[in-house]
This record gives structure tokens, C-alpha cells and sequence, in this order.
């Protein structure tokens, strides 16, 4: 079980199998599902249960803020993304209350169960950053956010990177508490530490029953091998929301072009359509089925 962090990439290529292996079934390989420590939108019957969990079971953890730019043709922004969620790390412990050099306490204005909820802000070419008009402003991060925003705060815009604006995503995370209270560390790319929350042990996601997955005929004739990188909701019965599911990619990689990318873009497709068999056991926050953000690994080769 692991915290999102910016995935490893084994890159497609073509290779040249023995004639015999081409008239073999191709086979694709699904590594376990790495649960995530987004929940999502518990629906009623969770949300009913979770505000039953015991306070004194529940593990105090660090929460910490990361940016993401939400189209990868926009990575060259990724350091001014980074200089928005510090300044906003900054505000938010500011308005909790903070001293220099401690971290506040979050309980008293975030629930661990909003916790999953990004927050997209428009960055502009004159440095500007701007909400959406559906943000909550009441809230902490919006909040913050509309403060540095009305207080003449800016972020760079790259030399010679096209576009008027870009979409960035800043996103809550902390770390998964197990069974047995221990929390696991976080693997992001930029730590940010934001507050301290108590937040309920769980158990992750298993798969029962893996999807089924079939190597695309159009790529058996370029003898393409590789790994495509999936992201979706598994809701509390075990089945994955099909509306959730997204190819993983790191923003600042660049993406696979010609002949590869097709490869690459099939690859994905096979993936997703093979995820409808798939079944897991849901995961339990204390004790209660929920959804979970997962991130699944599909390997595809040639026996």
C-alpha cells in the first residue's frame, strides 16, 4: 500500500519475439492495487458509519499540500504550481493559528473525510491565480487561496510557454494508518506539511477477481512490451466507478509520440475496458466499506 507519488515509467518498445511467440496468447500482467489516501465521496451509508468511528481510534498524522498541473502539456509550469501551494501551505497554517516553525492543529476546520477533495486554480500568463466560482471560499484552502490572490500575490509564468492560462490542482494528502495504528509514510514529490488531523486505521483495497485485460491486436505486429499506469475509484461493493478511471502519467515527462504512442494509447484502452471484471475487497475505515482512489500497474509482453 502506497502514498501517490510520481510513477514509475518503463517506456514501450518495440522487440523483435521468436516467430513461435507471436501464435502464443499475449499476456498482460496486473500488479496489486497501491491504495491511495483519497476516499472520495463516502455516499450515505459510509458517511453514516464513519461519523460513528470512536475518536480515541483514531492516529493524529501530518497533512500535507501538492500541485499538480492538470494538462501535461502545461509542465513547465510545475514550479510555479509548487511556488503557489507553498505560499498557500503558508496561509493555511497562518490562519490556524500557527507560529513559526510549529504545525497547527486542523481539527476544528477540516474533516478527514474532505481530505480527497482537490481544489483546481487558474493560473495566468501576468501571474495571476484565480478560483473557480464554485469554490467554497468559507473554506480552508479556497480561503487561503482568495487571500494571497486579494493580497497582490503572483507566480511566474515560464518564457515562451504558449497559452494565456493553465488548470492546477492542489490536493490534500496524509498518510494511510493501518490495522494496526502505524502510518505509512507519503511518497510525493514535494512535502508541504500543512496541519495535523486524527484520522481512522484502514485496511486497503485487494483484488478478488483481476480484470480482464487482452493484449491489443493492433500492437501484436509492432511487438510492442510496456506498462500503462491506471488511477480509479473502487466503491464500497468492490466494483471499480468507471467515471474514475484515468491513465497515470508524471507531469514532466514527456509523452510518447509516432508509432509507440499508439502502442501506448491501445495499451491504455485494453486496460480500461478490462477493469468492468474486475472485483476487490473494498477498503474498511474503521470498519466501514468506502470508496478509495487506487493505482493499479498493467505490464503487457508476450509469453
Amino acid at each position: 500500500m502506497t502514498a501517490p507519488h510520481p510513477p514509475r515509467r518503463t517506456p514501450l518498445r518495440r522487440v523483435l519475439p521468436p516467430v513461435a511467440a507471436l501464435a502464443l496468447p499475449a499476456a498482460v500482467g496486473a500488479q496489486a492495487a497501491a491504495t491511495t489516501g483519497g476516499f472520495g465521496d463516502l455516499g450515505p451509508p459510509a458517511a453514516a458509519c464513519a461519523a460513528r468511528i470512536p475518536a480515541e481510534s483514531m492516529v493524529r498524522v501530518t497533512v500535507y499540500l501538492q500541485a499538480t498541473v492538470v494538462d501535461p502539456a502545461d509542465r513547465p509550469l510545475l514550479p510555479a504550481a509548487d511556488l503557489l501551494a507553498q505560499l498557500a501551505s503558508e496561509r493555511v497554517r497562518a490562519l490556524l493559528g500557527a507560529t513559526p516553525g510549529t504545525l497547527p492543529r486542523g481539527d476544528s476546520a477540516v474533516a478527514w473525510t474532505a481530505l480527497a477533495d482537490p481544489l483546481r486554480v487558474t493560473v495566468h500568463r501576468d501571474g495571476r491565480f484565480t478560483l473557480p466560482a464554485s469554490a467554497d471560499r468559507a473554506a480552508l484552502l479556497p480561503r487561503a487561496i482568495a487571500d494571497l490572490a486579494a493580497g497582490g500575490e503572483r507566480v511566474f509564468w515560464p518564457d515562451g510557454h504558449p497559452g494565456d492560462s493553465a488548470a492546477v490542482e492542489l490536493r490534500l494528502h496524509r498518510p494511510v494508518v493501518d490495522p494496526g495504528g502505524a502510518a505509512e509514510p507519503l511518497r510525493l514529490r514535494v512535502e508541504l506539511p500543512l496541519f495535523s488531523l486524527p484520522v481512522p486505521r484502514s485496511s486497503p483495497v485487494v483484488q478478488t477477481r483481476p480484470p480482464r485485460i487482452a493484449y491489443p491486436e493492433s500492437s501484436l505486429r509492432g511487438g510492442a512490451v510496456g506498462t500503462v499506469i491506471l488511477e480509479f475509484v473502487v466503491d464500497s461493493t468492490g466494483r471499480v466507478d468507471p467515471a474514475t478511471v484515468r491513465e497515470v502519467w508524471a507531469p514532466e515527462r514527456p509523452r510518447l509520440t509516432g508509432e509507440v504512442g499508439r502502442f501506448y494509447d491501445a495499451f491504455v484502452r485494453s486496460a480500461v475496458r478490462g477493469l468492468a471484471a474486475a472485483r476487490y475487497e473494498p477498503t474498511r475505515v474503521g470498519g466501514c466499506a468506502v470508496r478509495r482512489l487506487v493505482r493499479q500497474e498493467f505490464s503487457y509482453g508476450f509469453r
